[in-house]
């Protein structure tokens, strides 16, 4: 998605070969028992993301969409959730505050700043959702977006002294505007497709998770494993 937004060329086969070599090394690691290393190849891969996100900006051709303000966000989220993650495995104690920082950094801070940010502008695009933005509405998005950043991630850092049941409620109103004003979600496809309808279930499937975690809150693990799995599908909807 990186390079079809800023207009920059696809990743190389060095790129592509480097990214799977970091990836399945901490994947192999986590798998034979070595969850200090592994962090810090998830680590790892962050700084190759971002390196590779900041070689296509500096090249660009045009400027990614406004939502994409949401992306380092979240793999800031993502490098603070590893860099906690690598501690814990090399055997160093954290205070509880910073070990449900470590869970709501990797399981819900990461996912959804990427989903956000993403969605912001392809869901529209691949829902064949009529989207005109004027200059005056390109301004008001900036600030918009800028006050979604800032009360997305307040939720996120608040979530460890908030109960369960306050922050799922607090997300799903924050995601349920999100899903209306930049998703467009509500708006009429001028063309209705597979795509568009499993990416409208997707946000669906996140925001019924949310909310039923709010009233449910004994049944945490099912439900985060319910809107983990709908985000995983969203997200690995964009590629194709």
């Amino acid at each position: 998605a990186l390079p079809r937004m800023s207009g920059t060329h696809p990743a190389t086969t060095s790129e592509v070969f480097l990214g799977l070599s970091i990836v399945s090394s901490s994947m192999l690691l986590a798998l034979f028992g070595f969850p200090g290393l592994a962090g810090v190849f998830t680590m790892i891969q962050i700084l190759f993301l971002t390196i590779f996100a900041g070689r296509r900006f500096l090249k660009r051709s045009q400027n990614p969409p406004v939502g994409f303000m949401f992306i380092p966000v979240g793999l800031l989220w993502c490098l603070l959730g590893s860099s906690l993650s690598a501690l814990t495995g090399f055997g160093v104690n954290l205070a509880p505050e910073l070990e449900a920082l470590q869970r709501v950094a990797l399981q819900q801070a990461f996912l959804l700043n990427l989903i956000v940010g993403l969605g912001s502008r392809l869901i529209p695009l691949l829902c064949r959702v009529a989207v005109t933005e004027p200059f005056q509405q390109k301004l008001e998005s900036v600030r918009t977006s800028f006050f979604i950043l800032l009360g997305l991630n307040l939720i996120f850092l608040l979530e460890v002294w908030l109960t369960i049941s306050q922050a799922s409620l607090l997300l799903f109103f924050i995601l349920g505007f999100v899903a209306i004003h930049f998703f467009k979600i509500l708006k009429p496809s001028q063309q209705r497709t597979y795509l568009g309808i499993g990416l409208r279930l997707a946000v669906g499937g996140i925001l019924s998770g949310f909310l039923l975690l709010s009233v449910l809150p004994q049944y945490q693990l099912a439900l985060l494993h319910i809107i983990f799995i709908f985000a995983v599908k969203f997200i690995s909807i964009f590629p194709s």
